[in-house]
């Protein structure tokens, strides 16, 4: 299924002398985070130790990139006890550490199933639910102080937790990532015992677009024209295509409508018709049509954008207005707000 994601920018012509915009600003992301997990709940015990429910795989699913990944596993039960069979009092505490394999410069990380050297930096932490602590693994050598392991499981009370940023997902190769990490455990008296799970990622592939600016239609007639532009960014995470269309509410009788006033039915009584027009640099300019209206495929850029500019633009859009449309218009501010509708291809 292609994901959409939508942008809001608001066209104006004012009939007095000079145009006015009021569009709040915005930014582009529309996703959805999906997570399964999966566990194979079990008591694995190596002398004086014991580990019970705990998550051979944590998979992540499927990210389309509007929020940071988080995901807990279910609770595990982690045991200790004494091999003094003269004491009445169990080893209650313990030291836990995680090992981490190809991960490359960062502590932790996934790597890409298909280009080893895409290696995206992920957080993993040991959490005790009774007593609310986290604490994050900094490396493979870290140890974490377990100081009150439990002595049976009829309450399961520590977890993993993974954490990915946001800013970081949103720069990767959509692909599938995966990586194993080693579970170390070892008791007071030198008892250990070691348990590998993997956790998985799916990036699919994403589109964002952003814009320098909302258009404000020119006064100034040129060659029969008033004609308002603002650039545009495109990044798909993959370099790839995209195909684009526009959408507004105030579409009637087969074109756009710049609007006067702010009620609903304000464009049946004064309307400007006008076109939109969209150039992806290095491409022809074309017209949308309607609402439904979808280009022919575009070229993306996979070099990500926070910000729009007219520096790092790589296409242009225009509102069109022609001359003879005017002469018996009242004079005022004609507005219209479009939506615009990009999906990889």
């Amino acid at each position: 299924m292609p994901f959409l994601f939508f942008r809001h920018f608001k066209f104006t012509l004012n009939m007095i002398k000079q145009c006015e915009t009021e569009v709040p600003s915005f930014r582009l992301f529309l996703f959805i985070l999906a997570a399964a997990y999966q566990n194979l709940a079990q008591s694995e015990y190596h002398e004086h130790l014991y580990v019970q429910n705990f998550p051979h795989i944590m998979n992540l699913e499927r990210w389309n990139g509007k929020h940071d990944v988080y995901r807990q596993s279910d609770s595990i039960c982690l045991g200790s006890n004494s091999s003094d069979t003269n004491s009445n009092e169990a080893v209650t505490t313990a030291r836990v550490r995680l090992q981490s394999y190809h991960s490359g410069k960062y502590p932790y990380g996934l790597k890409h199933s298909d280009d080893d050297k895409q290696i995206l930096p992920i957080e993993i932490a040991f959490a005790q639910n009774s007593n609310h602590q986290k604490t994050v693994f900094e490396h493979s050598s870290h140890y974490i102080r377990i100081p009150n392991v439990q002595s049976n499981c009829a309450i399961k009370d520590f977890n993993f937790q993974v954490f990915i940023s946001e800013k970081e997902l949103i720069r990767f190769s959509p692909g599938e990532y995966q990586n194993h990490f080693d579970f170390f455990v070892e008791n007071e008296e030198g008892t250990y015992l070691s348990r590998r799970f993997q956790v998985k990622l799916t990036i699919p592939r994403l589109v964002k677009i952003g814009f320098s600016g909302d258009i404000n239609i020119n006064n100034k007639s040129s060659g029969g024209y008033r004609v308002g532009a603002t650039n545009a960014c495109v990044y798909t995470n993959d370099g790839g295509q995209y195909r684009i269309r526009a959408e507004s509410n105030n579409f009637q009788n087969g074109s756009y409508q710049l609007c006067s006033g702010q009620k609903e039915r304000d464009c049946e009584f004064a309307n400007i018709p006008y076109e939109i027009r969209y150039q992806a640099y290095s491409n022809k300019s074309f017209k949308f049509n309607h609402p439904g209206h979808k280009s022919n495929s575009l070229p993306g850029s996979n070099n990500y954008f926070s910000f729009c500019t007219e520096f790092n633009a790589n296409a242009n859009i225009q509102a069109v207005v022609h001359d003879s449309l005017l002469h018996t218009m009242l004079s005022g501010v004609y507005s219209d707000i479009v939506t615009l509708i990009v999906e990889p291809d």
